[in-house]
């Protein structure tokens, strides 16, 4: 794998490696690109990979090729806390609640140690938790150089360390980001002549597909709302129309809120919201609101300072609401996300891989390497997801015995339902299970049908955040978790702890998801087969994720079950088979028993 990346980087040309579980894909990577004495970046799926890469494999690499290479880790604004915000909140300590105001005094505490400002490296405050949302860097909130705290600004800070060290380690999110600019060759951080390593190559196209349109929150606007109006507040306080206008868009946001909550769907179609007549009514209404306060706000120049940055802020509000109430492409698409806590208006594209074409026709040189890339032993469905033509290819398996050390139970349903089955393998390997679930519908059935069933704790997606739970499962040593696609990948539990794993489907999307609803309606325009080219394809793939979370060193061992007999049955099934290491099959329950009892 070095020696196609090295080739790769001499050549400034593309490549692209399936590199399974165990082959040390970071440092088969890390060397040659070390070694080249370009510019590095390395962008990998989520913050606590790009973490794991900049604390323990990054410095071992360095350390043996080069001690005083600059390096440096980049996240999104979010993950960095805000010095104005703390600052605001703590002078508005009386309005807090006696919590919330404790919360913020060891967040204060907390600044006085941080070198970086990465609210993740904070421990004593919940992740979740409303104070930390309250001080944390947004873009949009954001003051630039009129800030009081601009030459201290962490996330500031962050990005100008990022732009001048020699290796970088990004997460997707703003790898999307800055390909956006590098098209308009306005990026700071991706440069021609550089070298550009996508780790988990696999997600960057759904990310990028997520992450390049518009996107806001009703909460964001209604933040944003607010600050105009406190501006107001304290430096007029005198014109009726404002408040008139302010109370309007409250209730307009309200009204708007509870319609969106009526149709009961968490993600669906923005269509959907103004084919009703009552709610595309109710929506003009809420957008004609934000309008009108933007209008107000030329009542307030020469009179209160700050009056355009607000006015541009409303403004630029409008326009992106009437952009996506008006969105006809075929490319893209806009979705609705809702819970509780949330309301997000999201523009999707459909096809992401125009968006790497500039970087990939350039003279930077780009491996995309992952361990969950081919389907029937080809690369041809994420080369065509990611625009990759003329591109150097390998697929390296796994170095991990798995026709030894593991084997595969698809259970025949003639005597056992799939909760016996469930309960069985459970007590037989004494908890230290993942039961994975492809629908929060799967989680609810089978948490209620095993709780009380079983001796070992449950612990269930929901009751506390992903790492808290993992954190959990560590220290209990004989859990059962039952979580949902969040845990199908990278998640890296080694030895006894995790020997039994339950896959309760194969992991196909619903077609009823708005954004496979919306691909698949694409596919059949260009007369493509949807099932084909699109469920399958990704169904494999996470399918691939799940069997990886049970081997995670050389000497694992463990039990893989799927309680579905459609691999089996049907002709798609193959598949799945090919696509993963070869195992040892049974459909035989005493002999899936006697496989975990020789465990022990």
């Amino acid at each position: 794998m070095a020696n196609l990346v090295a080739e790769a980087i001499s050549k400034k040309s593309n490549t692209i490696v399936e590199a399974g579980t165990g082959i040390g894909k970071s440092f088969g990577y890390l060397v040659p690109a070390l070694l080249s004495k370009k510019k590095v970046i390395v962008s990998t799926a989520t913050k606590n990979l790009q973490q794991q890469l900049y604390d323990k494999d990054l410095p071992a690499i360095q350390n043996l090729i080069n001690p005083i290479l600059k390096t440096s880790i980049l996240k999104g604004a979010s993950n960095y806390l805000c010095k104005l915000k703390l600052e605001q909140q703590l002078t508005q300590a009386n309005s807090h609640d006696q919590t919330f105001l404790a919360e913020l005094l060891r967040i204060q505490q907390w600044q006085v140690i941080t070198k970086d400002g990465d609210l993740n490296q904070l421990n004593t405050v919940n992740e979740d938790a409303e104070s930390i949302t309250s001080v944390r860097t947004t873009k949009n909130a954001c003051t630039g150089k009129t800030c009081d705290f601009y030459a201290e600004c962490y996330y500031r800070r962050a990005k100008s360390k990022a732009m001048q060290a020699d290796v970088v380690i990004l997460n997707h999110h703003i790898l999307a980001n800055e390909l956006e600019k590098f098209t308009e060759y306005e990026s700071k951080l991706l440069i021609e002549d550089a070298v550009l390593i996508v780790d988990e190559a696999h997600s960057l196209p759904d990310t990028i597909a997520e992450s390049c349109g518009i996107s806001f929150s009703l909460g964001e606007i209604i933040r944003t709302v607010a600050r105009f109006f406190e501006l107001y507040k304290l430096e007029a306080g005198d014109i009726p129309s404002i408040e008139r206008g302010h109370q309007s868009f409250l209730i307009a946001s309200e009204r708007l809120r509870f319609s969106i909550k009526n149709i009961n769907q968490s993600r669906f179609n923005f269509e959907l919201l103004l084919s009703d007549k009552e709610n595309a009514k109710i929506w003009w209404q809420w957008v004609s609101t934000i309008e009108e306060l933007c209008r107000q706000t030329t009542l307030l120049e020469g009179r209160v300072a700050d009056t355009a940055f607000h006015q541009e802020q409303l403004q630029d509000i409008v326009n992106q609401l009437q952009r996506i109430a008006q969105h006809h492409s075929l490319g893209e698409y806009v979705v609705i996300e809702y819970d509780e806590q949330h309301l997000r208006f999201k523009e999707v594209l459909l096809n992401a891989n125009s968006k790497l074409n500039s970087i990939i026709n350039s003279s930077t040189a780009c491996v995309f390497t992952s361990a969950t890339m081919q389907i029937d032993g080809t690369l041809a469905y994420i080369k065509e997801k990611l625009g990759l033509k003329s591109v150097t290819e390998a697929i390296i398996p796994t170095p991990f015995d798995y026709q030894q050390h593991a084997m595969m139970y698809v259970p025949k349903y003639s005597h056992l339902d799939d909760v016996r089955v469930c309960i069985d393998l459970i007590n037989k390997n004494e908890g230290r299970t993942f039961i994975l679930c492809s629908s929060f519908e799967s989680i609810k059935r089978l948490s209620k049908e095993l709780v009380g069933k079983t001796q070992y704790p449950l612990l269930i997606q929901g009751q506390a955040g992903k790492e808290a739970l993992l954190k959990k499962y560590r220290i209990l040593g004989n859990a059962v978790l039952i979580g949902s696609f969040s845990f199908w990948e990278g998640v890296d539990i080694k030895g006894r702890l995790l020997s039994n794993v339950i896959i309760d489907r194969l992991p196909f999307a619903s077609p009823e998801d708005p954004l496979i609803n919306a691909k698949l309606k694409v596919a059949e325009l260009n007369g493509i087969d949807g099932f084909e080219h699109i469920l399958l394809p990704k169904a494999v793939l996470r399918f691939k994720q799940g069997v990886g979370r049970l081997l995670r060193h050389e000497t694992d061992k463990g039990l893989i079950t799927l309680l579905d007999d459609r691999i089996i049955n049907k002709a798609y099934g193959t598949s799945f088979i090919n696509s993963v290491p070869p195992i040892r099959k049974t459909r035989n329950h005493s002999t899936a028993l006697a496989f975990l009892e020789k465990l022990q």
